[in-house]
């Protein structure tokens, strides 16, 4: 299930609809960065006239099945650029995690919402890297 099929963008759809909800729901503005999606996907602010804002990613899931799972991705076209500069690849979901301030998991069916600082999701992936660094689909040769 990805992108090619469409699921993978419905789900993506569902979670942000479901945050912007939750964002208006406990009164925090928020708005979408303008231009080409860089993986942030809301910025946020307290009020109007507050200069502080946050950056936020949002990861969807909508399996019934492992309501809970989310997985962090890169596209194959940052792989590539990586690989062919000769770039350690870990520093690809180094990157992805630290670009934003905080992440937002949404479980569709569960209709859960948790929110967590990048420092965190650090922590669970690194906690998780021995377990599945060596599927297959983390075999970049």
């Amino acid at each position: 299930m990805s992108y090619i099929d469409g699921f993978a963008k419905v789900t993506g759809h569902l979670g942000e609809a479901e945050v912007d909800r939750f964002f208006e729901k406990n009164g925090l503005l928020y708005f979408r960065p303008s231009g080409k999606d860089i993986g942030i996907d809301r910025i946020i602010k307290l009020n109007e006239s507050g200069k502080k804002e946050a950056k936020i990613q949002i990861k969807g899931r909508r399996q019934e099945a492992n309501p809970r799972w989310f997985q962090l991705t890169v596209t194959s076209k940052q792989q590539e650029i990586y690989y062919r500069k000769k770039k350690d690849l870990n520093e690809l979901w180094r990157n992805r995690i630290s670009m934003v301030d905080f992440w937002v998991l949404v479980s569709i069916p569960l209709s859960e919402i948790w929110i967590f600082p990048s420092a965190t999701i650090f922590e669970i992936v690194e906690a998780n890297t021995t377990i599945y660094c060596n599927r297959r689909d983390n075999n970049y040769d």
